[in-house]
């Protein structure tokens, strides 16, 4: 695989839309349920910042598939495009499942929505990052 500037462009825009995500997730994960105004009593009060977090997951989604279209390859050969997808669904779906493990005081439903999310995102994120293994021991063997 050469490397270009495509691939390169791709690969930042992308891995930064993750990391975003990521970020994002993690505080909005870490806080549990909360509400904000209204006429309705309110249990717990969102922090400051928490739209802006919203802000940033859509942005950081943006990124992610920007990243993916400008991916040289996208999903028919090993490239950008795959490392992209499992840093996004592998890498957060085993990031989620570390959280809900390991956060002593995080709130109950902030962790059920970890184990569902990485039930979820591991099985999609697997798949492609095992196929460049398959498909290298494949072409050694014939």
């Amino acid at each position: 695989m050469t490397i270009t500037v495509r691939s390169v462009v791709s690969l930042a825009v992308g891995l930064a839309g993750v990391a975003a995500m990521a970020w994002a997730v993690n505080i909005l994960l870490s806080t549990g349920t909360c509400a904000s105004g209204g006429a309705y009593a309110i249990a717990r009060q969102c922090p400051s910042g928490s739209g802006t977090l919203g802000f940033l997951l859509i942005g950081g989604f943006v990124a992610f598939m920007a990243g993916l279209m400008v991916s040289v390859n996208g999903f028919k050969r090993p490239g950008t495009g795959q490392v992209i997808w499992c840093a996004f669904f592998l890498g957060g779906g085993i990031a989620l499942l570390i959280k809900a493990l390991t956060a002593p005081h995080q709130a109950s439903d902030a962790r059920l929505a970890c184990y569902i999310m990485a039930a979820v995102f591991i099985p999609i994120g697997l798949p492609v990052a095992i196929g460049p293994f398959i498909a290298a021991s494949r072409d050694k063997a014939g």
